[in-house]
């Protein structure tokens, strides 16, 4: 799967808003994107924390809500984001990833 666009990150949410009514504040989806940063499995976990777990009666979706999904994966260390971890630590992959990110991750 390849990464979602800024458009695509918008528009998973705003699927689920159609078929259920459920939605997302501006604030929320912006920061989906900034967590994210397009990568189709983060931007469904955290989306899946928020409708199932954070607020599974239908109750809108807000900033605080995603902060708070964020918080959840990276507690729960998803077997994603641990392989993630694993790879950068190929120096390799560590500066490809930092020349496609703008961090540092000496």
């Amino acid at each position: 799967m390849s990464n979602f666009s800024a458009d695509d990150v918008r528009e998973l949410p705003l699927q689920h808003t159609t078929e259920t009514g459920q939605k997302f504040s501006e604030q929320s989806l912006s920061l989906v994107y900034d967590f994210t940063r397009d990568q189709p499995w983060l931007t469904n976990s955290l989306l899946k924390k928020c409708v199932r777990t954070l607020c599974p009666n239908g109750k809108n979706v807000e900033e605080a809500h995603i902060y708070t999904a964020r918080e959840m994966l990276i507690k729960e260390r998803a077997v994603h984001l641990d392989s993630l971890v694993e790879r950068l630590k190929d120096q390799q992959v560590r500066k490809e990833a930092a020349s496609k990110t703008l961090l540092d991750l000496s």
